[in-house]
């Protein structure tokens, strides 16, 4: 739990300080990393436009941005896999707990639209999830935080021509999560870079935990890695 709230942090942080930095995940499957994405990111939904629009922060430019909402965009290799992600934000979000939260008077959040692709809030925050199969026409949305799920399946040039542009207008967060492959690709490169960048001083971006790490903290996980 420590090592996914170093990673939570790290999302909030860059988002804060709009410095567009691209983070990498690389763990082990079944290990929380979707669930860690959906979970931190719905909150940020709910919560940018209403402290960007609190007399208190009125003035403060981090959160200037997000008055009109907070824009979300989730991409895998199929938009089944990019549901996967999609789907817990949204249950995250929409369940009787959360449901309670957003009727509080000083939040009275509502959902406008809500189905299988896209999910709007009353405070404009935007969520949407996207395929990022090489066939897929998704050119033309702009967004301030992009999730690219199961990173090390999708195309180098689909990542690089259609969806790292769409967080150009924003200066978005990219956070890329995924686990290894058999072939190199843009998510190797990334990881790579933030391996580098950090020994030689800058942020920590890169996040990785392999299975001894999850066996660890689940008997289930080792039973089943022997």
């Amino acid at each position: 739990e420590f090592r996914r709230v170093l990673f939570r942090s790290r999302i909030i942080r860059s988002v804060l300080e709009g410095d567009g930095d691209e983070i990498t995940a690389l763990f082990s499957r079944q290990s929380g990393k979707s669930e860690t994405v959906s979970t931190i990111t719905g909150g940020l939904a709910i919560i940018l436009p209403i402290l960007a629009n609190m007399p208190m922060f009125i003035t403060d430019k981090r959160l200037s941005m997000f008055k009109k909402g907070f824009m979300i965009g989730i991409f895998a290799p199929s938009l089944n896999q990019a549901q996967i992600v999609f789907g817990r934000m949204k249950k995250r979000i929409g369940g009787k707990q959360a449901e309670a939260i957003l009727s509080d008077p000083e939040i009275n959040l509502s959902f406008d639209v809500a189905n299988g692709q896209n999910v709007i809030l009353s405070n404009g925050s935007l969520i949407s999830c996207k395929s990022a199969s090489d066939g897929a026409n998704i050119e033309g949305d702009s967004y301030m935080l992009i999730i690219v799920d199961e990173a090390q399946d999708v195309g180098n040039f689909k990542y690089s021509k259609s969806i790292s542009p769409m967080g150009a207008f924003y200066n978005a967060t990219k956070i890329l999560i995924g686990t290894a492959t058999t072939r190199k690709g843009f998510f190797y490169d990334s990881i790579d870079r933030n391996k580098r960048e950090h020994t030689n001083g800058g942020r920590k971006n890169h996040f990785e935990y392999d299975w001894h790490t999850v066996a660890k903290y689940n008997p289930n996980y080792l039973k089943y890695i022997e």
